[in-house]
């Protein structure tokens, strides 16, 4: 029953190594999130332009988000036929609106 959010979760943030590595070494080559995270820090903690390899780091992680958006949807579609199944046992389940 949890088999989608399992799914979607390192390349969303939501299991494993989180976050933007927090000195691990970077973030996991799976999360996104992580990614997106760590370039945009990469970029914004110099006053310099940022270097070929940063952008290049931001390119990738910008490139990957697309797929973690549309299996983060899918997610959310499922979390709203649960909360279907759920209003049912007089349970509410707030589900957020999709991502564009």
């Amino acid at each position: 029953k949890f088999g989608v959010a399992a799914a979607v979760a390192p390349g969303t943030g939501g299991g494993g190594r989180g976050g933007a590595g927090g000195g691990r070494g970077g973030a996991d080559p799976a999360n996104v999130l992580g990614k997106v995270s760590s370039a945009k820090n990469n970029i914004i903690a110099f006053w310099e332009s940022p270097t070929a390899s940063t952008l290049k780091q931001a390119a990738e992680a910008k490139a990957g988000l697309p797929k973690a958006i549309a299996e983060a949807n899918a997610l959310l579609a499922s979390a709203v036929k649960v909360s279907a199944a759920l209003k049912a046992a007089d349970i509410t389940l707030t589900v957020p609106a999709v991502a564009k």
